[in-house]
């Protein structure tokens, strides 16, 4: 198996620096690009509601990324307010075509990009799992 870990300011500014370093990973791992690009746009989903609601630009957050046979996996890590997204309602799907949808459409996006997300809360951290089979 190969691993790597970053920490990134939890701050809108930095989230590119984890897509990216995910991108090159599955490159380097010879993960399908299809598969990076799903399991990249399900991170940056992520990311983007723990920076605003959990660390709510503060703190830091903590992406791990594994790679194995048949596998691609993110365990996104935080210090903030409790959220478990798997919980949270699939959005009406009236409301996910109308423009004018205020939210909903990025849980919605990382379930349908990914083939596992869970979620657990442990040593007070917020950790999020995403994984793409390959």
């Amino acid at each position: 198996m190969k691993s790597k870990r970053l920490v990134i300011p939890g701050t809108l500014a930095h989230l590119h620096e984890a897509v990216e370093a995910l991108e090159e990973f599955g490159r380097e791992a010879g993960a399908p690009p299809d598969a990076v690009r799903a399991l990249a746009l399900a991170l940056d989903e992520v990311l983007v509601n723990v920076i605003q609601y959990a660390c709510e630009g503060e703190g830091a957050v903590e992406v791990q990324l594994e790679h194995d046979e048949g596998r691609l996996a993110v365990d996104v890590v935080d210090h903030g307010r409790p959220f478990d997204p798997t919980l949270a309602k699939p959005p009406d799907p009236d409301a996910l075509a109308s423009e004018h949808a205020e939210s909903g459409r990025g849980i919605f996006l990382v379930r349908s990009s990914v083939d596992e997300f869970t979620y657990r809360r442990a040593g007070g951290a917020n950790r999020v799992r995403l994984v793409k089979r390959l």
